[in-house]
């Protein structure tokens, strides 16, 4: 149910690579793999706003997921100067 709220909330042109990503690292039981990933994400007041997740899965020796330990930190100032001015 959480996983849905979130992923309910995320832009449309980014939900498909955030989920793959998100899929990617749970599913790679060997514990290489990190989530990684920038995205745009609805907040309360309806506005589209950048983040970027960083985590990684704490696994059992056999795999089994433990716990996730990460970081979600808001981007949008950064992004926004990344964008070019017009004229």
């Amino acid at each position: 149910m959480m996983l849905e709220s979130w992923s309910d909330l995320l832009h449309p042109e980014d939900k498909a690579a955030v989920l793959k990503e998100f899929n990617d690292t749970i599913s790679d039981y060997s514990g290489q793999k990190n989530y990684d990933v920038e995205y745009r994400l609805k907040t309360k007041s309806g506005e589209w706003r950048w983040f970027h997740a960083i985590g990684r899965l704490l696994r059992q020796e056999n795999g089994v997921p433990l716990s996730y330990v990460g970081m979600f930190v808001d981007i949008t100032d950064r992004k926004s100067n990344q964008i070019p001015a017009l004229g």
